[in-house]
């Protein structure tokens, strides 16, 4: 299991339980309702019967005082205790918000994805209440924790962490992106479930409606994105054909429902004209040979 190699700083507190063989399924979020340090939390842990596995203070530096192999004492509920990794995070703001600083917010998110994945956490699901797997304090015992600050920043401590954790396709807004590791791909090549092909342009966005150039050759994405094979496409200058790899062809005669066209050395089809020895109807089909 171990702990997360995010840690800065480690003061173990004498106080915890086993999990009694319990898989680690919750991730639950406190406030220290103070400004403290990651070591002024620690030494308070020390005396004090109550304790988290992590705190972050607010420069971003994470303590550890309960192995996660271990529950700490934060919830007020054992059973949950022995299910969640707690975190506390400090306070830049005192009653009634209880404000906490991106920097506190932002770190708390790389250490949530960190435990995620080392404790096969596919997925955080925030609803609001017990039922899900990022839970407050507020849920087993009355209290005000994490604070109204805190609180409103559950849904975006969630959307964030599964980012980070997703593998493949998302849709944001009107924008399809392709993660990996939780990291968007950029400038590069994804298929999907139906095997067709796709490309990530330079921002993420999945590239729709548009000739790409790549590894010098020119290739076309249709409306849906997918890239043209073994078809045609229209743009201002004519009549283009995608080969069977995506690429465009050049220079090439090719055989197309039992017809013959002729791809010039532009990449466009010959229509209606005369490339002797052969003469082309106006959709482009080989009519005769002089």
């Amino acid at each position: 299991m171990g702990n997360s190699s995010l840690v800065t700083y480690t003061k173990l507190s004498p106080h915890y339980d086993s999990r009694d063989g319990k898989k680690i399924t919750n991730i639950t979020i406190h406030h220290m309702a103070a400004n403290l340090t990651v070591q002024q939390c620690g030494e308070i842990f020390q005396t004090r019967e109550a304790s988290s596995n992590y705190g972050i203070d607010g420069r971003g530096q994470v303590g550890l005082y309960v192995d996660e192999k271990n529950a700490s004492w934060a919830n007020g509920n054992l059973d949950s205790n022995q299910r969640s990794i707690t975190i506390e995070l400090a306070n830049d703001g005192g009653a009634p918000n209880w404000h906490v600083s991106d920097t506190a917010i932002n770190k708390c998110i790389d250490l949530c994805v960190d435990i995620c994945k080392r404790n096969g956490i596919d997925k955080i699901k925030f609803t609001g209440n017990k039922k899900g797997n990022l839970t407050m304090h507020k849920y087993y015992m009355a209290t005000a924790c994490p604070g109204p600050y805190l609180e409103s920043k559950f849904p975006y401590i969630a959307n964030e962490i599964n980012k980070r954790l997703v593998n493949g396709w998302i849709k944001e807004g009107d924008n399809w992106y392709y993660f990996e590791n939780g990291a968007k791909l950029r400038n590069a090549w994804r298929q999907d479930s139906t095997k067709k092909w796709f490309y990530l342009g330079s921002d993420g966005v999945m590239v729709r409606d548009k000739w790409i150039y790549w590894r010098d050759h020119w290739y076309y994405l249709g409306s849906d994105g997918a890239m043209y094979a073994n078809e045609w496409a229209k743009d201002s200058k004519g009549w283009a054909y995608l080969g069977a790899d995506g690429k465009q062809v050049k220079n090439a005669w090719i055989r197309y429902k039992n017809n013959f066209y002729y791809i010039k050395p532009d990449g466009y089809m010959c229509t209606g004209e005369y490339t002797a020895p052969c003469k082309f109807d106006a959709g482009g089909k080989l009519e005769a040979t002089l």
